[in-house]
């Protein structure tokens, strides 16, 4: 492939992915949430995944255990995550989100979404669907490389 379209794609996806995560960002101060980008992430899939393991997360994340163990530590001390015992497996917890973690995991979904319909305004369905399987390709394609 040509370097320079090479380098106009990681550009282009490097900047969108900036404008992301700057957005929502600024949202959280703006509504005083203190929750790092990697903690709304663990809110997030805790939230859709009630009961799931800090395993779970680490395989999900790709962060290493002594991170996610931080980031839950950090969620609970905040009260937005609680843990319960796996009746299966005692030395295992499983994760939910508490009212307060439900309550910013919801607001963060909204404004990701209104987000998200703001970058793809003007694009037709079978657009997104393009583009939705392009990322999923690209994604697929480094999937296992060491950078």
């Amino acid at each position: 492939m040509n370097k320079h379209i090479s380098q106009e794609i990681f550009d282009a996806i490097a900047g969108l992915n900036h404008q992301m995560r700057s957005r929502l960002h600024q949202a959280a101060r703006d509504k005083e949430v203190a929750v790092s980008g990697m903690e709304f992430r663990a809110l997030n899939f805790i939230g859709r995944k009630p009961g799931t393991t800090q395993r779970d997360l680490v395989q999900h994340s790709g962060r290493d255990k002594a991170q996610i163990a931080r980031i839950i530590n950090n969620l609970r001390q905040q009260e937005l995550v609680e843990t319960r015992p796996d009746e299966n497996d005692k030395r295992a917890t499983r994760l939910y989100l508490s009212a307060s973690g439900q309550a910013i995991s919801d607001d963060f979904k909204t404004m990701s979404q209104q987000l998200v319909g703001q970058a793809i305004e003007g694009l037709s369905t079978e657009e997104c669907q393009t583009l939705l399987s392009l990322l999923a390709r690209m994604n697929r394609n480094l999937d296992g490389s060491e950078a």
